[in-house]
């Protein structure tokens, strides 16, 4: 057979590769899905190598459309793919011409390489024969045709990609031609020695390039290596050097050979090894058991792991031996009723069939079959899919079928089967009649639309959405209306089956009415019990049986320094380790059902603090009157507790300083008394005779005296006046804090309406606008708090006075946790950068021709306040009036 004929055979091959490769693909597909290119990429890699560059190219593109037309979704047609589907295929389309064109152009390397041999050896007796009996005319002649033998070496070994060297061993010094420069992307007129040229590899190329040059050098032994070098540029590249010592006078003077880029052969090689790495991993690791036997005696020629397991076999026990011999087949005739109908059919799929592991124990598989010819030679390729699980699954499925029917219509919780479409009923059970108060006839067939059974009428599309979404829904609260109209809680829980290829929704309900109303009652108390313990004033908490938090009231946070912290679920003993067994043991008793207190109970803290608690612990009870857990009240009285320690203290080194302030304070009280005595008597008597002379010398004489005389007269009675209204306001402001304090239940509400209508009773005339808020309730003296109402209402109405729209107001506000009485008007005000005087004795911001006064009022009301135990303060603004505000200890609003 000629060239042409045998390249021609090749071609065919190579062209017919890719329907042989898509007729095992569609057999095995249920193994092989879906990876659509996992047989093709190696057909086209064979097609290219066996058919060349043409074939190969012509095998991918028959194999792209193979594969687009039989395997991609969707299956048997050219229409519907979708553009991953198409980059899938670009990016085979351009792998199999890589891979045409890269065989090419190694055939093309090895037939250049053996070309340049061949012309190198030719040139090489050229020169010899040239060397040998020439005359020196000769010798020129035989240069000139070494250079021209040379260039051609050198056009060859650019062509071929294989250059020439030589070394002298003695010197270390080189030479090569321009290919090897090249190779090494180096200068070609750069002088190379031994250390460059070795310098270029590295690991165990370099290891084995030293050895060969020390073997060819010390013994004459040629060497041809394939190694891995990397170039000046750092290119990782794979060479052939083939090293020939040169011997003469029984020693070696130089090594010559050739030197050859062999990088892309490595690259196909290393794809090819990768490749069939790739295709006996697949066929190893497959999860179906796959098997290849020969058709005329059926020997098994290779099994997967998978095979092995299924049938118990070793690989060396199966290879070389039959099914038959080895009693796989159940019976001889199931063996050849087998291969008569794959003789007949050339293939055979999802083939139902009893076998015999090595055991002797039976299991049904799935045998699929085809017929393969390779080389000439029928083999039958076999996939084993071990399906007994699912037959047995099959049997217990019709037994559950049965028991389903029993449990269906016998269940004690309604059950009902209804298209998911539209909601038609397909079945129902005894109990779902029961339920909903209808007969059988009168549901069967007819939708829950019809029926009325929803509230909500849109409540069923939201069922089907979430069963869509999520598969199923279980314990889902809906209400439901019975035949009779009356609506019913019911806990539903639903999922999506399909009966013949038709989605249907199972439901299963309970009615859960009675229930839902005992809940709703249970979370209405525990959540008052909540509220009640979260707010509680005192320090509270309530624990189960294992001393785990339920509820905590804030105070308790707070009392123990807990901050924000979550406590609920949290053990009692977690969030004070440093409790102790009393403790412990007190908790134990109050579990146990006792009642326990104590008024002062000392607790030594983790950070070493001490603290003094006051405490009651009392157990609670659940519905079955077992103790369900722990009450505990408690009160830190450690700031108490220091405190009467440090009154015990005090008292018995205060006794005698109180004795001596005492006395003290009755020598001053006596003094007081004293002075307010001669203010009385002693002083007020020259002032009302002053006064009484001046009023007689202006009754009996005021018509004889003419100009001043009658002006100083007159002032002398204003300041006697003046001087007696300063006297009294000094008696008010010492009598202000002296005498016993009652503190009595005061309504400041009604106070202020007596003093408003004793003020509108003196001047009718005023139009003034009064807001007095109810029910303002104060603890006091009652003589003294009406004293402070009549400074304070009576200076807003002396400041009202000339104002357009006058308007008082008296009520209460609560700052910084303190209640305070407020008097507020829109008067004449005051400029707060004077604010300092307005509570000093005689002090005044405004004349006495605009608002006349002494300036004692204020310093009286401030007085009486402190002696409350409280404050007053003032905010006003010239123009705009002025709010004063007070406060008294122990005092609140009463609502």
């Amino acid at each position: 057979m000629g060239l042409d004929s045998k390249s021609n055979i090749r071609i065919l091959l190579a062209l017919l590769l890719p329907f042989v490769t898509c007729g095992v693909q569609w057999l095995f597909w249920s193994v092989f899905a879906p990876f659509v290119w996992f047989l093709f990429f190696p057909t086209v890699f064979f097609s290219s190598r066996i058919g060349g560059k043409s074939a190969g190219v012509i095998s991918t593109v028959i194999s792209a459309i193979l594969v687009v037309y039989f395997f991609i979704p969707p299956q048997l047609s050219f229409i519907g793919k979708t553009p991953s589907n198409l980059y899938s295929v670009l990016l085979f389309l351009f792998m199999g011409v890589l891979f045409s064109y890269t065989h090419e152009r190694l055939e093309r390397a090895d037939r250049r390489a053996v070309e340049a041999q061949e012309a190198t050896r030719i040139a090489n007796e050229q020169l010899q024969e040239a060397r040998i009996g020439r005359l020196e005319a000769e010798q020129r002649l035989a240069e000139k045709t070494l250079r021209e033998s040379e260039d051609l070496l050198n056009t060859m070994g650019r062509t071929a990609k294989v250059g020439g060297w030589d070394l002298n061993p003695v010197t270390g010094e080189g030479h090569w031609t321009e290919e090897t420069a090249r190779i090494h992307d180096l200068d070609p007129f750069l002088k190379p020695d031994k250390e460059m040229g070795i310098a270029f590899y590295q690991g165990e190329s370099r290891t084995r390039i030293e050895a060969a040059i020390r073997e060819a050098t010390e013994h004459g032994t040629p060497y041809d290596l394939e190694l891995e070098l990397i170039s000046a540029t750092g290119k990782h590249k794979w060479v052939r050097t083939i090293g020939h010592p040169v011997i003469e006078d029984g020693r070696v003077v130089k090594l010559r050979g050739s030197f050859q880029d062999i990088t892309d052969r490595k690259q196909a090689e290393v794809a090819l090894i990768q490749s069939e790495e790739k295709f006996s991993r697949a066929f190893s690791c497959n999860p179906a058991a796959i098997a290849l036997t020969r058709l005329k005696d059926g020997l098994f020629l290779d099994v997967n792991d998978t095979w092995v397991s299924l049938c118990g076999y070793s690989r060396e026990e199966a290879i070389g031996h039959s099914s038959r011999t080895m009693q796989i087949w159940p019976t001889a005739e199931a063996a050849q009723r087998f291969v008569d109908e794959l003789n007949e059919k050339g293939m055979l799929q999802g083939w139902e069939q009893e076998f015999r592991d090595k055991s002797g124990k039976l299991f049904v598989a799935q045998l699929s079959s085809q017929i393969l010819d390779v080389g000439g030679e029928q083999l039958i390729l076999s996939t084993l899919v071990d399906i007994t699980t699912q037959k047995q699954a099959e049997i217990a499925l019709r037994e559950s079928e049965v028991r389903f029917r029993s449990i269906f219509d016998h269940a004690p919780v309604a059950i009902g089967i209804g298209a998911l479409a539209d909601g038609r009923l397909f079945e129902v059970n005894a109990f779902w009649l029961q339920l909903l108060g209808f007969e059988r006839d009168e549901v069967i067939g007819r939708t829950t639309s019809e029926l009325g059974l929803y509230v909500d009428e849109n409540e069923r599309a939201r069922i089907v959405t979430a069963i869509t979404e999520h598969g199923r829904i279980v314990n889902t609260d809906i209400r439901i209306r019975n035949k009779s109209g009356e609506i019913l809680n019911i806990m539903f829980s639903a999922e999506i089956i399909t009966l013949d290829s038709t989605p249907y929704l199972q439901v299963m309900m309970s009615d859960v009415t009675e229930q839902r109303r005992g809940e709703l009652a249970l979370r209405e108390s525990e959540e008052r019990q909540r509220v009640f313990i979260e707010h509680a004033p005192a320090a509270l908490a309530m624990f189960d049986r294992g001393m785990r938090y339920l509820h905590a009231s804030r105070r308790w946070l707070q009392d123990y320094g807990l901050g924000d912290r979550k406590l609920t679920g949290l053990s009692h003993y977690e969030v004070f380790p440093e409790i102790s067994d009393t403790w412990k043991e007190t908790h134990r008793r109050g579990l146990a059902g006792e009642v326990l207190r104590k008024d002062a109970d000392r607790f030594d803290r983790a950070d070493g603090s001490v603290q003094w608690v006051r405490w009651e612990i009392r157990p609670w009870h659940d519905a079955n009157g077992a103790v369900g857990g722990l009450f505990i009240f408690s009160e830190d009285i450690t700031d108490l507790k220091l405190a009467e320690d440090e009154i015990i203290q005090l008292n018995a080194s205060l006794e005698q300083r109180v004795e001596e302030r005492t006395a003290e304070l009755q020598a001053a009280n006596q003094e007081l008394d004293a002075f307010a005595y001669a203010v009385s008597h002693d002083l007020r008597a020259p002032l009302r005779a002053m006064n009484g002379f001046s009023q007689a010398l202006s009754e009996d004489y005021g018509e004889q005296l003419h100009g001043e005389a009658l002006v100083y007269l007159k002032q002398i009675s204003l300041a006697s006046q003046h001087m007696g209204n300063l006297l009294e306001g000094l008696l008010t402001l010492s009598r202000s804090t002296r005498g016993d304090l009652h503190r009595d239940l005061l309504d400041l509400s009604d106070t202020a309406g007596l003093i408003r209508d004793e003020l509108v009773r003196l001047e009718p005339g005023r139009q003034v606008a009064w807001q007095i808020e109810s029910g303002m309730s104060a603890r006091g003296d009652a003589s003294m708090l009406e004293v402070v109402m009549r400074n304070l209402i009576g200076n807003a109405w002396k400041y009202t006075a000339g104002i357009p729209a006058p308007m008082i107001r008296v009520y209460c506000e609560q700052r910084d946790g303190s209640t305070c009485y407020c008097v507020a008007d829109n008067g004449a005000g005051f400029d707060m950068r004077h604010a300092e005087r307005l509570f000093k004795p005689f002090q005044r911001l405004h004349r006495q021709d605009e608002f006349p006064g002494i300036g004692i009022g204020l310093a009286t009301v401030q007085r009486i306040v402190r002696r409350h135990g409280g404050e007053i303060s003032a905010e006003a603004e010239p123009g705009a009036g002025a709010t004063f505000r007070f406060t008294l200890a122990g005092s609140g609003v009463v609502l």
